[in-house]
């Protein structure tokens, strides 16, 4: 889902036409992980629509699922993303690409910096603690 960013706020519930008329990119910068889950062999995008809107797992923690978020699906080893649109979901490779901040400082993803940063221990002139594996 869109993060919850003012500077984003004339993006959230758009259409990819809108967000094309404007020249604007469906850029993963912009979007936060939400959500995790295998995905059943039968599954579709509408019923995952369904199930984000009508019957919600316990644990998850965004809004309903709605226009101008994007599902990133995992089949058979390949990643696929779909912004969901006005009418259906609309497949939006361009979401998966690497994006060349982050590859200018040794990370494919924001997440992966993210994920670094975030097991640096404190910087202390007695540190006897242990990195956690991850």
């Amino acid at each position: 889902q869109l993060k919850d960013d003012d500077a984003l706020h004339d993006i959230y519930f758009e259409g990819l036409d809108y967000l094309n008329q404007q020249g604007i990119a469906v850029d993963k910068a912009n979007y936060e992980e939400v959500y995790t889950a295998s995905l059943k062999p039968s599954e579709t995008l509408d019923d995952l629509y369904y199930h984000f809107n009508m019957e919600r797992p316990l644990d998850f923690k965004g809004r309903s699922m709605s226009m101008s978020d994007v599902v990133v699906l995992r089949q058979n080893g390949e990643d696929k993303a779909f912004y969901v649109d006005r009418y259906g979901f609309t497949e939006v490779p361009e979401f998966l690409l690497k994006s060349p901040i982050y590859l200018e400082k040794g990370y494919e993803t924001q997440h992966e910096q993210e994920k670094e940063q975030s097991v640096k221990p404190k910087a202390s002139k007695r540190n006897n603690m242990r990195s956690p594996k991850l």
